[in-house]
């Protein structure tokens, strides 16, 4: 469904994606996807502290939630994207997700699912196209698996990796640029070192091709191209980079230290009336419920971490305590509500207002019974 900016839905299937799934196969997709899908994946009672989002995008990139697997709708940055999600980018785009751990990138014609995405574990399943990850931590107990049609690929370290899934789903070639993956086969697995290509064919691959060497495309170029964005400014001195969106502050704003709320970022280029949660919309995400969505480029860390505050005459974000690993938050707000007003998206009682919750509020997170 497409969310609104005033929080409403529109259900019919978008004309493009529908044009995309009849294409690649929706029915065939579906079955390989739930197959792929483990069971821990399917369960909202324990939700993670660690979500997905669109931190780039070119061209038409749809989202199907797992409850609604035959209802694409086009999505763009800043979109929340969890467990479960489908995500189709059509011919020519491209798309990147960051989940704090790193980031990985879709190409043109690509359909993905995000089989598991939370504090421990990255698992995607790749129906076909072209895919890279880049990992940037790796903890002890922490996993990173990529699934296709008739492969699995083991990320074993902190890298650079390439899949492409052929459109016949017969063919699978991994590529490691950084790092080293494993790629299971019926007998054992094969070690993919860098530089190295690994090509399994057929339903059943029994072994592999390995070889030394790689070619690079426009879809390398645009990846590299991401990295050093990550890998430039000082907003990694003030929030850990597992805060997803942090790239995104240095160049939009700055940082000073105050006594009373240590790092606070200030945005550049916001109207002197300029408000949190001013510009953007509600929509619905999993287990979380009513979410924001903001239109600013950076507008993401500093809704899902932190508080607002009023400093100086203008609005500062205070990422507050520094974390290894950041809970992520749906939004930092306080509803409003009474008898009489229109019904809430996620909650029982009625809502009808919200307000950024102040230096020191606490955050209740209503799934966990507070």
């Amino acid at each position: 469904m497409k969310p609104d900016r005033r929080g409403t839905t529109q259900r019919p299937m978008h004309a493009a994606a529908s044009r995309v799934m009849a294409r690649i196969g929706l029915a065939a997709i579906a079955s390989l996807l739930l197959a792929a899908m483990p069971v821990a994946a399917r369960a909202d009672d324990d939700l993670p502290g660690r979500v997905g989002r669109i931190a780039d995008v070119a061209g038409e990139l749809f989202l199907a939630p797992q409850d609604r697997p035959a209802e694409w709708a086009p999505i763009g940055r800043n979109y929340t994207v969890i467990s479960g999600d489908n995500l189709w980018v059509a011919a020519g785009g491209r798309a990147e997700v960051d989940y704090g751990g790193g980031q990985f990138r879709v190409a043109g014609e690509t359909s993905v699912h995000l089989s598991r995405l939370d504090d421990r574990q990255l698992a995607l399943f790749v129906a076909q196209g072209w895919l890279i990850v880049r990992i940037r931590s790796l903890e002890p107990g922490d996993a990173a698996r990529v699934d296709a049609p008739n492969a699995q690929i083991h990320l074993t370290r902190i890298g650079l990796y390439r899949i492409e899934v052929a459109p016949d789903r017969q063919t699978t070639l991994v590529t490691v640029r950084e790092g080293e993956a494993r790629v299971a086969l019926v007998q054992g697995a094969q070690q993919a070192l860098p530089g190295q290509t690994v090509t399994v064919s057929g339903a059943d691959p029994v072994v592999a091709d390995v070889r030394n060497g790689y070619g690079e495309d426009g879809f390398d170029a645009w990846s590299a191209e991401r990295d050093r964005y990550y890998e430039r400014g000082a907003s990694a001195d003030y929030v850990p980079p597992e805060m997803v969106g942090y790239a995104d502050l240095e160049p939009y704003g700055s940082w000073q230290q105050l006594p009373d709320y240590g790092p606070v970022w200030f945005p550049h280029e916001v109207a002197t009336d300029w408000a949190p949660y001013s510009d953007g919309y509600w929509t619905n995400v999993g287990g979380w419920g009513i979410t924001w969505v903001d239109s600013a480029p950076w507008g993401y860390a500093p809704f899902h971490y932190g508080r607002w505050a009023w400093v100086g005459g203008r609005w500062g974000w205070c990422p507050g305590r520094h974390a290894a690993r950041p809970q992520w938050a749906p939004a930092l707000v306080a509803w409003q509500g009474g008898p009489g007003w229109g019904p809430s998206l996620a909650h029982g009682a009625p809502v009808y207002g919200w307000i950024p919750l102040g230096w020191r509020d606490p955050y209740l997170p209503h799934w966990r019974g507070c």
